[in-house]
């Protein structure tokens, strides 16, 4: 797939731009470049020919688990989060509900109209609107594509997951309502803003 594109990209970009092809199924391929990309051929990619310093940003792109765990050693070694893009291409881990989650009264701004919903503990932000009959925006229901983002205007909430939010959003109250659980009796949300 795209094959002749990334290759003129690569002669073009020569001192740039490396691409290194990881076959799963070709038994001709080189042995230390077969399989899965998994932690363990990361972890010696980052120990020889890829300093985490030396790169400008990190695509991830497979099945949560993979993703997830190649996402979490590029960060121990030192990768900075904004710089580590993650997409998840089938499925997502269900957050576990912890024993504190707690109901709340949720003030959601949606299209221009203000909205009181009543969410019950366990139940997300989303959840709480869904059920409510409200049109809230989602798609993927896993922290990954940033559809469901809304500004915490009062209260607080706490996220399970985040793989689309920057920490620069995080920091301006920017937050995945699919993921996020009261932590206050009350919370105002806009999803317009």
């Amino acid at each position: 797939m795209f094959r002749a594109e990334l290759d003129e990209l690569e002669a073009r970009y020569a001192d740039r731009l490396r691409i290194v092809h990881v076959r799963s199924r070709d038994p001709r391929h080189p042995a230390h470049l077969r399989g899965h990309v998994d932690r363990e051929k990361l972890d010696r990619w980052l120990g020889s020919d890829l300093p985490v310093g030396t790169v400008d940003a990190w695509f991830l792109c497979g099945p949560v688990e993979m993703a997830t765990d190649l996402r979490d050693l590029l960060l121990d070694r030192g990768a900075e989060p904004d710089l580590v893009h993650v997409e998840l291409f089938h499925g997502y881990r269900q957050p576990a509900v912890s024993d504190d989650s707690m109901s709340a009264e949720v003030s959601v701004q949606l299209r221009g109209r203000r909205h009181e919903v009543s969410l019950r503990a366990g139940d997300t932000v989303l959840d709480a609107a869904l059920k409510a009959g409200l049109d809230a925006p989602y798609a993927c229901l896993g922290g990954a594509c940033g559809t469901c983002t809304a500004t915490v205007r009062t209260g607080s909430v706490q996220m399970e997951q985040n793989f689309a939010l920057s920490s620069a959003d995080v920091e301006a109250g920017h937050v995945l309502t699919c993921q996020s659980r009261p932590t206050t009796p009350s919370v105002a949300v806009d999803y317009d803003a």
